[in-house]
């Protein structure tokens, strides 16, 4: 019976530590439309000054559940559009992202004729999976917005039209290099007088396959101890 508590206790302690992940939330777009009261979501922003406003700036990520830095960076360069409040998209949101604040879905990045912006994670955890949901919107006008991976591996994706978008969005996975790298890169289709936009990304850690099966150790554990 001890060695049966011991086993227990020990899966059940490998099950919290294999689940506790790290998550950030980024919420694109300028100042004016930042998150306010959210320390845990990350506000990287674009003065509404035009083309190329942001330059490459890098970005520490704070992790969404316990407001620590996560030890991961965000650089963004290429970025050839700008942000601003009057593209907002204030209307009915995805049923899929309920759980996110609407202003951290309201406001985001945009360019024009097919521009848009490269995002650089590093300091990753080396050759590990990583799952993204993607979410873009504009209010005035809209084409799509297309997101590939380009460092590291894993397969894009295109919200078709962005304009007043409330069902699209995107869910990917990409693979960081050996050295820690992911590269997402996002653009649309070169269309006159039609913006792309870049709204918001969750980014999180996914679970080992060691560790979901422990997860599943540790329920089967907790199944025979009820019967013992």
């Amino acid at each position: 019976m001890k060695n049966f508590n011991l086993l227990s206790t020990c899966l059940l302690f490998a099950v919290s530590s294999a689940a506790s992940h790290a998550a950030v939330l980024i919420d694109f777009g300028d100042a004016a439309g930042e998150t306010a009261g959210y320390v845990n979501i990350n506000n990287p922003g674009a003065a509404n000054t035009g083309s190329g406003s942001i330059g490459s700036t890098t970005y520490d990520l704070i992790d969404f559940t316990t407001t620590t830095d996560t030890g991961w960076n965000l650089n963004i360069s290429n970025f050839q559009g700008d942000a601003g409040t009057g593209a907002n998209y204030t209307g009915t949101k995805p049923a899929g992202l309920s759980g996110y604040a609407d202003t951290a879905l309201n406001d985001g990045f945009f360019g024009a004729n097919g521009s848009g912006a490269t995002l650089s994670f590093s300091n990753l955890a080396a050759s590990t999976a990583y799952k993204f949901i993607i979410y873009s919107a504009r209010g005035n006008n809209g084409t799509d917005a297309i997101f590939n991976f380009t460092t590291g591996t894993g397969t894009g994706g295109t919200i078709s039209n962005v304009f007043n978008n409330s069902t699209e969005f995107l869910t990917l996975t990409g693979t960081s290099t050996a050295g820690g790298l992911l590269t997402l890169t996002w653009s649309s289709t070169n269309v006159s007088n039609n913006s792309s936009a870049l709204n918001f990304i969750s980014m999180e850690q996914v679970p080992e396959p060691s560790s979901v099966a422990l997860l599943g150790l540790g329920a089967m554990g907790l199944a025979l101890r009820r019967r013992r």
